[in-house]
């Protein structure tokens, strides 16, 4: 339906460029969902030339910009998605402004991307940058900003600053355990990081310390995302053979375990509620996937404003 109403709009004079772009967002979106790559990217290109030499009300170039740069970071054209992603960037803080949470995820996604290109003095600018706005925007002790911590420490690191990025671990650790609870999934693995640190630097005795700790508390909470992840990676498969009524049954026993544990926004969340939504619209019931998606929609522009690319 979707390459269908593009072909209608770029045949009709008559139709506007927002509508064209719009359709064109949309459909991208599909392929990009399907990770049909190479599909996706010249309709973000062809998207986003619509947005720049046309005043549209409701679609700005850095939402296609985002959407693009995340089509190269996943064939993993780091170099060529880096300057769309920083022009986003730009964009978002003149449309939202410097303080705007979104403009501290986008930043934080570049920060990111500069890691994974070995460019590490930059990704901890953008790094550190990116914290001191989530942390005005949505407050010091926000679950998001427990979460993303330990992505200092990781860039720290790989510098070869061990004792600083065992400093900044602790703190980020202690952050965690305090607002997301010592068996949060999140928590567990900047443990492990922690101690890696600490057997990088020899410091075994307190590396084994952590260990014992770890390993006599508790964790049914770990156990239970760890089978929620199987059912999700039971899901995918389901949805790749089209069984598409087995893939929704194991994302509704999946989802609810992901969402107590990681709340309804994180990315890999947003995914598998996105599945979801699919999922039941392959199973002929669009009420309730237009319900899912409709939440989705109203979470993610509560969270990171009408401009991102969520």
């Amino acid at each position: 339906l979707l390459r269908k109403a593009v072909e209608i709009a770029r045949k009709n004079p008559g139709v506007k460029n927002e509508t064209l772009a719009s359709t064109l967002v949309a459909m991208g979106n599909s392929l990009l969902m399907q990770m049909k790559l190479p599909e996706a990217e010249p309709i973000f290109r062809e998207a986003l030339e619509l947005t720049r030499h046309a005043d549209l009300e409701t679609l700005q170039p850095e939402t296609v910009q985002m959407l693009l740069a995340s089509v190269l970071q996943k064939e993993g054209r780091l170099a060529e998605a880096e300057p769309v992603l920083a022009a986003a960037l730009v964009g978002l803080k003149t449309h939202l402004g410097p303080d705007n949470p979104s403009v501290g995820y986008a930043q934080m996604g570049l920060s990111n991307l500069l890691m994974a290109q070995g460019k590490l003095n930059e990704a901890e600018t953008q790094f550190r940058d990116a914290m001191a706005i989530l942390r005005k925007s949505l407050g010091p002790e926000h679950p998001t900003v427990a979460m993303v911590g330990t992505n200092l420490a990781m860039i720290l690191m790989q510098s070869g600053r061990l004792q600083e990025a065992e400093e900044r671990c602790r703190e980020t650790l202690a952050l965690q355990k305090k607002v997301l609870g010592p068996e949060h999934a999140m928590t567990q693995q900047t443990e492990g990081l922690l101690r890696l640190l600490l057997d990088m630097q020899r410091k075994s005795t307190e590396a084994e310390k952590i260990s014992t700790a770890s390993s006599e508390a508790k964790n049914p909470e770990q156990e239970e995302i760890a089978a929620a992840n199987k059912k999700a990676e039971l899901a995918v498969s389901a949805m790749a053979r089209s069984k598409f009524a087995e893939a929704e049954a194991a994302l509704r026993e999946a989802l609810p375990v992901f969402e107590k544990a990681f709340g309804r926004t994180r990315q890999d969340v947003i995914g598998v509620r996105i599945l979801l939504a699919r999922a039941l619209l392959q199973n002929d019931k669009p009420a309730e996937a237009a319900q899912a998606a409709g939440e989705l929609l109203t979470d993610c522009r509560s969270v990171f404003g009408n401009q991102s690319s969520y």
